[in-house]
């Protein structure tokens, strides 16, 4: 028999070191099994209480299902309950709409943050304010006549039908060219040109005046005002 006053184990050389075979046991008696994870053999150890790890002031606690506590400070993050009030600066993140068949007030206090709401098929709920409705009544007045236009820029119509909302103007001289514009500055150059036979409608109330030139004289125009 050899006998030591010390078991000797060099990490750098841990083959030539003393090997110690052992059996570990519970405070029963009942010897500790093992499980082989890859390449390492594993105690299989049930863990009933919380496993704390501490430096003296901070813990890191995993609990027997391997979950750990955490416990998070967040200063600016951006999720944000339900119900809580705006702040200013707070940080946004995708936003996810509720489905709501029937549009209902889900959210508790005037400025907190609540869920967008889609109908059953997936359209989003909006509420349109200030809305101007707009109609267009049947023309109820009508005035017809007719003008010689010359090479002379002229007023086409000198009085204008009263509420009117539109004219149309017709050419329906034979050889003469129209040019309408805005003032008596209209001429053959700046002015739009209206052939023999060709008419124009316009959008034009009774305070638009409409002036005209033609290519020479005896021009014979046409006009309609509606209102």
């Amino acid at each position: 028999m050899i006998t030591k006053e010390k078991l000797v184990f060099d990490p750098a050389v841990a083959s030539e070191g003393d090997a110690v075979g052992a059996y570990l046991r519970a405070a029963d008696g009942t010897l500790i099994t093992r499980t082989s994870v890859g390449s390492k053999e594993a105690l299989d150890v049930y863990v009933t209480n919380a496993i704390r790890i501490t430096d003296g002031t901070n813990d890191l606690v995993i609990n027997p299902d391997g979950s750990i506590n955490v416990d998070v400070s967040v200063i600016s993050g951006a999720e944000k309950a339900e119900d809580s009030a705006h702040t200013n600066g707070d940080i946004g993140q995708f936003i996810l709409a509720v489905r709501q068949d029937t549009l209902a007030s889900s959210v508790s206090s005037d400025g907190d943050y609540a869920a967008l709401k889609v109908d059953a098929l997936g359209a989003l709920w909006t509420n349109v304010a200030n809305v101007v409705q707009v109609t267009q009544s049947a023309m109820s007045s009508m005035n017809v006549d007719s003008v010689t236009v010359n090479n002379s820029a002229m007023n086409l119509i000198s009085t204008p039908l009263s509420g009117r909302r539109k004219v149309i103007i017709q050419n329906v001289s034979g050889n003469r060219i129209l040019f309408l514009g805005h003032d008596n500055t209209v001429s053959a150059s700046t002015g739009i040109r209206l052939s023999a036979g060709a008419s124009i409608e316009l959008e034009a109330g009774p305070g638009l005046d409409i002036y005209a030139i033609a290519n020479g004289t005896g021009c014979d125009v046409r006009y309609m005002e509606l209102a």
